[in-house]
Order: C-alpha cells, then sequence, then structure tokens
C-alpha cells in the first residue's frame, strides 16, 4: 500500500477559493510534490509509507506552512495507487475494442510518471491480456496501444489517486489533444 497526504479546502466561500487554490499549488511546488498539479479540489502527494507521509507533514507544519489559518485540513490517507489497476477499474475499463468511433467514451484513471512529462489514459484494457489502448503522453500527444505489464517493469508508474472519471471529449479539451478518434 501507498500513502498520500491530501490537502483538502475546508469551509471556503468563493472569494478564497482561488487563493486557496494558489496556496495548494505554492505547497506542492515548494517541496517537489511527486502528483502533478489537477484542478481538483482535492490535492495529494504520494508517499511509499505512512511514517514517511508523517515526518513530511510535520516538517510542513512545523517549519514552512501554517495550512492557511485552519482553511486547508491536511490528512493522511491509505491508497492503492501502487497497484496500477485495481479489480474495480478492470471492471470498468471497457473492452479492448468495444468502444470504436464512441467520442462520449469515459477514462476512469490516469497513470504518470512522477516529476515527468509521460501519461497514459486508458479508454479500454483487453480482458483477455493486460493490453490496453489510450492516450499517451510523452514527447508527444498520441492515440495507441501498450501493455500493463510495461507500465509495471518500470517501477516508475503510478496511478492517480486524485484523477476523476471524465469523458474523453472534456480530456481531448484539457490535454489538449486536437484530432478526433
Amino acid at each position: 500500500m501507498a500513502y498520500v497526504i491530501q490537502l483538502d479546502a475546508v469551509n471556503v466561500d468563493i472569494k478564497e477559493k482561488t487563493n486557496i487554490t494558489g496556496y495548494l499549488m505554492k505547497f506542492r511546488r515548494s517541496w517537489n510534490a511527486r502528483v502533478p498539479y489537477t484542478k481538483n479540489k482535492s490535492y495529494a502527494i504520494q508517499f511509499d509509507t505512512k511514517e514517511l507521509a508523517e515526518d513530511y507533514l510535520n516538517v510542513c507544519k512545523k517549519q514552512v506552512w501554517n495550512f492557511a489559518h485552519g482553511l486547508i485540513k491536511p490528512k493522511i490517507v491509505e491508497t492503492d495507487s501502487k497497484e496500477l489497476l485495481t479489480k474495480q477499474l478492470k471492471d470498468k475499463l471497457p473492452d479492448l475494442g468495444s468502444t470504436d468511433n464512441n467520442k462520449q467514451r469515459m477514462i476512469w484513471t490516469r497513470f504518470y510518471i512522477p516529476n515527468n512529462i509521460w501519461t497514459w489514459y486508458p479508454f479500454e484494457l483487453s480482458k483477455q491480456s493486460d493490453m490496453m489502448f489510450g492516450l499517451a503522453i510523452g514527447f508527444d500527444k498520441e492515440i495507441g496501444y501498450w501493455t500493463l505489464s510495461e507500465l509495471q517493469e518500470t517501477g516508475l508508474v503510478l496511478r492517480d489517486v486524485s484523477f476523476k472519471p471524465r469523458e474523453w471529449s472534456v480530456l481531448k479539451e484539457q490535454v489538449g489533444y486536437p484530432y478526433d478518434l
């Protein structure tokens, strides 16, 4: 299991949301956070052990941040992000080839390499093998195939625990992918 420090904005009115978002981004950047910034209300930094997460949080509390005068609440949460595909995600991902020409397909998860540009958004998963089809972002943005075992063999790829499922049309716009499927 892995652990994350999750920073949640609490009791924030609309006027303060911009300040809190900026504050959370500053927290993550200053400590070289290992989960890329997303525009979610919940931000997470991932650690291999609970002790590392607690140490990191304690240092931040004592030496760096006051967590925005009670507007941000940090907590340590156990996560399964070290397991790239849980049974639940495998069940949600459609079978390979089943969403061809479907512009409203759902993207259920995101894989990434911390502090790197490489990111994978799987659309489909072969139920017979670990072959996946989806959007890969690296030196370029391209639609293609990869295997789950390829990602796991690197030992670097993680699943983004803060990723919220979204339709392809929304993701395409967010990442700036210029082509239709």
